[in-house]
């Protein structure tokens, strides 16, 4: 089941993923990159600068134990410029093998 996370503009958020807890960072802008950067930290471990690109599992190099994506609401083939634009996705591994074998 995929679960929506709501992202704050100004503040970090937290929240708990089969007992883990997960804390996101507000996004902000990188203009090097062009691109909003968050940072994630599980349980106590911490990963910076994780660019918040459309449609790509963000956590994967990471062995966590979720998948994490980004969607651009106003341009689904583009990555989001803008954090109204920004939707975040927690997707379990059964998910993923639901859409995988379709």
């Amino acid at each position: 089941m995929a679960y929506k996370i709501e992202l704050k503009r100004n503040s970090n958020i937290n929240f708990e993923f089969n007992g883990d807890v997960i804390r996101l960072t507000a996004p902000r802008w990188n203009k090097y990159m062009y691109t909003l950067l968050t940072d994630i930290t599980i349980n106590g471990e911490t990963v910076y600068g994780i660019p918040l690109r459309g449609g790509v599992d963000l956590l994967r190099q990471f062995n966590t134990p979720m998948n994490l994506y980004v969607i651009n609401a106003d341009n689904v083939i583009s990555d989001p410029i803008t954090q109204s634009a920004l939707r975040l996705y927690v997707l379990e591994q059964t998910d993923l093998q639901e859409i995988r074998n379709g």
